[in-house]
């Protein structure tokens, strides 16, 4: 019997070591449902050469991906209701928000899976960190909001 559980415990450490950096740089966060603006989910790759965040949104006028490592954080703000182009926002601890050119920054609009999608290009965020932590706020109006959870740290893969 104690050989056997052995036996099990040591597969189950295997396949899980196995399963770890095959995952390293993704993740997402699910969000309970609640009212509107509603987030109901977040997808991120932390990818070597760009990061890519999904944000799917029941409603919302306006959207923000975050990326923080450190004392650094990154926000890529979107209103589809004022259809603007997004705004890639630089911000170091105690220091005044920045906004960053990003020729490169792509924003996809996904109606069928409500859900709007960036593409950040590490060249855009040079002083971000390797490890990451991600998070989604939605908004609508002056006082309605939602938001997911911050991530774990991401390592970057």
């Amino acid at each position: 019997m104690r050989a056997s559980a052995i036996a099990v415990a040591t597969a189950a450490f295997l396949s899980l070591a196995a399963a770890g950096p095959a995952m390293a740089g993704k993740g997402h966060i699910t969000d309970p449902s609640g009212e509107l603006p509603d987030i109901l989910r977040l997808d991120y790759n932390n990818a070597k050469s760009k990061i890519t965040m999904k944000m799917k949104v029941a409603s919302a006028q306006n959207q923000s991906f975050y990326m923080l490592g450190g004392k650094k954080s990154y926000q890529v703000f979107y209103s589809p209701s004022r259809s603007s182009k997004p705004e890639l926002r630089y911000q170091s601890k105690n220091a005044a928000t920045k906004q960053v050119t990003c020729t490169s920054l792509k924003l996809t609009e996904l109606p069928t899976q409500r859900s709007t999608q960036v593409v950040i290009p590490r060249t855009c965020i040079a002083k971000a960190p390797d490890q990451l932590q991600f998070q989604g706020i939605a908004t609508s109006g002056l006082s309605l909001f939602d938001e997911t959870k911050l991530s774990p740290k991401v390592k970057r893969g």
